[in-house]
């Protein structure tokens, strides 16, 4: 995560002041600007020419999103759509029947790794392990041998997958890294070993987050949950509300490049600026009533998954994920019920979820 603002980002009314009263918000403590109204937040975003990205160009990891880009592409997601209802079912059918689970370590998190690990080429049965070392990189409170120890593990994984692919190509993305070039030069060590763990923790955070913090919100408005079972087909537009709900990316940290007055403040060459899009999703001036989860909401402009260039990579994943376990759990008649209060990160992300799996009779279908 970026630097922080002293808010609690669980807690909308502070967000709410700064887009209020103090937009471009100076925050000491950190050093770091946070922009929070929408507006701002897209154009921010989009200025490519005055605020930069945390690494760009070259074979850093932008230069790496280029060529795994083409992986998460939405008809490329949708080719696993069978796949990914196998891995649900799975998932599903070794909970227990009515008794309490953890959603987040059950499903919110193992189902993102099975996906992401078809897409780099990791077989399923690695993606324990894989699950292990993301968890350890992404924990907010991770003590740094952990951490380092994790990190390392990670990349000698990854290394040997490498050897096995140039021995016999795959259509995955290792086999994709392993073949490319940037100006001509293969990937670097240091490139790749840096860059495994940042795709493996952001795609799977993304949809853990949003999974998660889905089946909150739909618990806290039941009745959203009812009219999506008597009509499957507002499936797609809960899914959006859902990101924007609980903005699954919560936030992105951009440098200035150069001197830049926004709102009356002056942004320095080299200062930090934050991009809240939680704080954007709940926008009061581009949406009505955005403390209200409105499942049918259109239109929906959220910031969910970032915006611009640098927009989260896996959002065409994290989309056809939620849909499909929505469409699940539609289907057998089944509804995800969380049986206590949901366990926080500092950022406000959700751990752990206490939930039950309910088999439910099925609403009257509408006339």
């Amino acid at each position: 995560m970026p630097d922080q603002p002293n808010v609690d980002l669980t807690d909308h009314e502070q967000f709410r002041r700064l887009r209020r009263t103090d937009p471009v918000h100076w925050n000491p403590g950190t050093g770091a600007w946070s922009i929070t109204r929408h507006a701002d937040i897209r154009a921010v975003a989009a200025d490519h020419d005055t605020f930069a990205s945390a690494a760009e160009g070259g074979g850093g990891p932008d230069g790496l999103r280029r060529l795994v880009v083409p992986y998460f592409r939405p008809f490329e997601a949708a080719e696993l759509a069978a796949e990914t209802r196998g891995m649900i079912d799975a998932l599903i059918d070794v909970l227990p029947d009515g008794e309490p689970f953890d959603f987040v370590s059950a499903l919110a998190a193992r189902l993102p790794l099975l996906v992401l690990g078809r897409l780099v080429g990791a077989p399923a049965e690695d993606c324990e392990d894989l699950l292990a070392w993301t968890n350890a990189l992404a924990a907010e409170d991770a003590a740094p041998e952990p951490a380092a120890h994790a990190r390392d593990a990670l990349c000698g994984y990854f290394r040997d997958l490498e050897d096995d692919r140039r021995r016999s190509p795959r259509e995955d993305i290792v086999t994709a890294l392993t073949r490319a070039e940037v100006d001509g030069v293969p990937l670097a060590r240091d490139e790749l070993d840096a860059y495994y763990p940042r795709l493996l923790v952001a795609g799977h955070e993304t949809t853990r987050n949003l999974l998660a913090g889905g089946m909150v919100a739909l618990h806290r408005h039941p009745d959203e949950w009812t009219a999506v079972v008597r009509d499957p087909s507002r499936v797609p537009a809960v899914v959006e509300e859902m990101v924007r709900w609980t903005s699954p990316v919560l936030s992105m940290g951009r440098t200035a490049i150069c001197d830049v007055e926004l709102h009356g403040r002056r942004i320095r060459a080299g200062q930090r600026v934050v991009l809240w899009f939680c704080s954007g999703n709940r926008d009061e001036t581009v949406f009505a009533d955005p403390d209200r989860f409105v499942g049918d909401r259109a239109p929906n402009d959220h910031l969910g998954f970032g915006w611009g260039a640098h927009a989260c990579l896996g959002a065409p994943l994290a989309r056809l994920q939620t849909r499909l376990f929505l469409e699940y759990l539609v289907e057998r008649g089944l509804r995800v019920e969380p049986v206590a209060a949901p366990t926080r990160s500092p950022s406000g992300t959700i751990e752990h979820l206490p939930s039950r799996l309910l088999k439910e009779p099925q609403p009257a279908a509408r006339p």
